[in-house]
């Protein structure tokens, strides 16, 4: 829970205060409760997942948080005072002794690329070949392996790239976002599509990133929100002057981007800044090198001079003695 200040502070709500909501399957249960399937009114819950895998999403909201602000509607104290959780359920797979078939092209011809309702260009993946596509700059690329498209299918996809920044109080994207887009034979967007292996995508770490890179993460953006982190092995891929993460994703379209998890309570603070080297303060100041030269032949030269005047003076003197 989060006060005024952006800062974590558990004591602004009592028990009873947040309720707890799922969407899909699933169990939440009071630390000290038996099982329930309805609402749960607790500061803590227990999830319990169910036996299948798959994304679920626990909301947790909290009534009257800080009082209605003027002008503001029912449904924006509702999106405020609620926050979302998406939760990514593994299971271990079952070992079947079924031999696992062998991939098999659609019949007829193929084409190379399937043009969508926008215009976009969209590389062809099949079940024989699987395939690999990137973003026109080339940052982002997605790698689909043989056999994870269904047998007698294929599919067309296009990697695009979008400059920008997004924060919650959990993490913080800073840079590029990364989207593929699917569509089927005829050129028609589709909206979920399952593969049968998961793909591989690989996305730029950005440079204000680098600083803290055992802490970046590979998440999941949905609706100008982090949805989630990617659940496989992320691993990092270094090249000259570049770093990427790459991940695995099972389903598509999806939109994915490098995140790091705030530490502040301004976002935008992510990477201490190195700061530009000072001199010492010596309590005053004084001439540069070229400064200190000359003062030295100007005191050089009154020293000649006053020496010459003594010398001048010293012999009319004795000339009236």
């Amino acid at each position: 829970v989060y006060g005024r200040q952006d800062l974590p502070d558990q004591s602004l709500v009592g028990s009873g205060d947040v309720v707890w909501r799922i969407e899909g399957e699933g169990t939440l249960r009071e630390p000290d409760a038996p099982n329930t399937n309805g609402e749960v009114d607790d500061v803590a819950v227990l999830y319990i997942a169910p036996d299948a895998a798959g994304r679920r999403t626990v909301t947790a909201s909290v009534h009257d948080c800080l009082g209605r602000r003027a002008g503001e509607s029912e449904e924006a104290v509702e999106a405020r005072c609620s926050a979302e959780f998406s939760i990514r359920i593994l299971r271990r797979v079952q070992v079947d002794s079924t031999p696992t078939p062998v991939p098999v092209n659609p019949a007829g011809q193929i084409p190379i690329v399937i043009p969508g309702d926008d215009g976009t260009q969209h590389s062809v993946f099949t079940p024989e070949e699987g395939g690999e596509t990137e973003s026109a700059d080339g940052s982002c690329t997605l790698r689909v392996p043989i056999g994870a498209v269904p047998n007698g299918e294929y599919v067309g996809a296009a990697v695009s790239v979008a400059e920008g920044e997004l924060s919650d109080n959990r993490y913080a994207v800073r840079g590029m976002f990364c989207e593929v887009s699917v569509v089927d034979s005829d050129g028609d967007a589709i909206t979920s599509y399952v593969l049968e292996d998961p793909a591989e995508m690989c996305i730029p770490v950005p440079p204000v990133f680098r600083s803290r890179i055992v802490d970046v993460e590979m998440a999941v953006v949905e609706e100008d929100r982090v949805a989630g982190l990617i659940g496989s092995t992320i691993r990092i891929v270094g090249t000259t002057g570049e770093i990427a993460l790459c991940g695995m994703v099972g389903e598509l379209p999806v939109e994915v981007a490098a995140v790091v998890p705030v530490t502040s309570s301004s976002p935008e603070q992510l990477v201490t800044p190195v700061p530009s080297p000072v001199s010492p303060d010596t309590g005053g100041s004084g001439p540069g090198s070229t400064g200190a030269l000359v003062l030295m032949l100007m005191l050089a030269g009154a020293t000649v001079l006053l020496a010459l005047l003594v010398l001048r003076f010293g012999s009319a003197w004795r000339r009236r003695e």
